[in-house]
């Protein structure tokens, strides 16, 4: 999955989107309580909702490690997906993962990249610290 990643051209992501932007995507990322006896996973749920004015479908869960988060440098593909989101809050999409409390320093981040149906332009969600 991270070399798929590696395909998708970096220098048409757009950034987070804003309340005017054609794509806004809002993500949640929820720890769940976690009733396993390995200690060294950590369960999340999702959700992530498309509140701007343009279809686009969500291609990736992307997480990366460090105070600074660089979502076009170095991260992991958590799920990669091409479900369908509907302008204006109309739908999203959600699921969940486990994470390696070992795969890396610092905190960790996530944020979700979905591609406008309109232009093929690339925009990332709002960064969630896990």
């Amino acid at each position: 999955m991270n070399a798929w990643l590696a395909q998708v051209p970096q220098d048409r992501w757009m950034g987070e989107g804003t309340l005017d932007s054609p794509v806004n995507l809002a993500l949640t990322v929820t720890p769940m309580a976690d009733e396993s006896a390995d200690a060294q996973l950590t369960s999340y749920k999702w959700s992530l909702t498309n509140l701007g004015s343009e279809k686009c479908h969500f291609l990736a869960l992307l997480l990366t490690f460090g105070d600074a988060p660089d979502f076009k440098g170095e991260n992991l593909v958590m799920v990669l997906d091409g479900s369908e989101l509907k302008p204006g809050a109309d739908n999203s999409v959600s699921g969940s993962f486990a994470v390696n409390v070992d795969w890396g320093e610092g905190p960790m981040h996530f944020a979700a990249l979905a591609v406008s149906e309109k232009d093929g332009s690339n925009w990332l969600s709002n960064s969630v610290e896990g």
